[in-house]
């Protein structure tokens, strides 16, 4: 799904609205089933790719949908971070393109 996805935590804690605001990043957003890079269990990974299957923010893991909305959906689980498990959250809004920026995604002029 291509999206554009804002990360709400930093280093496991919250990122403040003035901070995070405008920090979009948009990409094709995928989830699917896959081995913890750490540990080796079983996880549900969500991450966000740029052309070529690149990686463009760290991937989250034991991700689950927590708020599906009108125009949007919240991603939780944890990334990897220092070799810990940190907390972090993704609002995705969906984006008609790439490049698309979200406001112009929910107004429909994507």
């Amino acid at each position: 799904m291509n999206a554009s996805v804002l990360q709400l935590y930093r280093n496991g804690k919250k990122i403040s609205d003035g901070q995070k605001a405008g920090v979009f990043v948009t990409g094709d957003l995928n989830m699917g089933i896959c081995r913890n890079p750490v540990n080796g269990r079983i996880s549900c990974e969500a991450c966000l790719l740029g052309d070529g299957g690149t990686q463009l923010i760290t991937s989250i893991y034991d991700a689950n949908c927590v708020v599906i909305a009108g125009y949007g959906l919240r991603l939780r689980g944890v990334e990897f971070t220092g070799g810990r498990e940190v907390a972090q959250e993704w609002w995705c809004l969906p984006s008609n393109k790439a490049g698309a920026t979200p406001v112009d995604s929910i107004e429909g002029k994507a």
